[in-house]
């Protein structure tokens, strides 16, 4: 039995788009038998630089599934993803877990997770690059 949970969420990716594609490419199948679950075929992404959708040479990597629990392994799929999306040319990421039947009183069933580029206020505002960007989290807990 066990109940659903909901996954979805997008990568935005800057620049060319085929090394994100191939970050993808590498992941397991949907057949594989890996848990918790990251298959190549939830992501999807709008690959036409005359589309209306890629604006200024920004792509977005848009992915969804529904899977059994993943709540008990959920640390793990996102360090996952956190890898995944890190490994392209990413400059944001944002991920919803939507829980069925959770009503803990502060969250309703549905958990958000974000990640952007950005500065660390050890760096003073004259020396900040590109080159010195971190990544900023900020989300609902990891650990369920």
């Amino acid at each position: 039995m066990g109940f659903p949970n909901t996954v979805f969420g997008y990568i935005k990716v800057e620049g060319d788009i085929n090394k994100a594609l191939e970050k993808i490419e590498q992941l397991p199948s949907v057949t594989a038998k890996e848990w918790p679950p990251m298959p190549r075929e939830m992501f999807s992404v709008v690959n036409h630089s005359d589309s209306l959708v890629s604006y200024k040479d920004e792509h977005i990597v848009h992915f969804g599934m529904c899977v059994k629990e993943i709540n008990y392994e959920w640390a793990t799929w996102l360090e996952r993803f956190e890898a995944l999306f890190k490994s392209m040319k990413a400059t944001e990421a944002f991920v919803v877990l939507q829980i069925v039947y959770w009503d803990s009183g502060e969250f309703d069933g549905r958990f958000y997770y974000k990640w952007s580029l950005g500065w660390s206020d050890e760096i003073p505002v004259t020396e900040r690059t590109l080159d010195n960007q971190v990544w900023i989290f900020a989300g609902s807990p990891r650990e369920f």
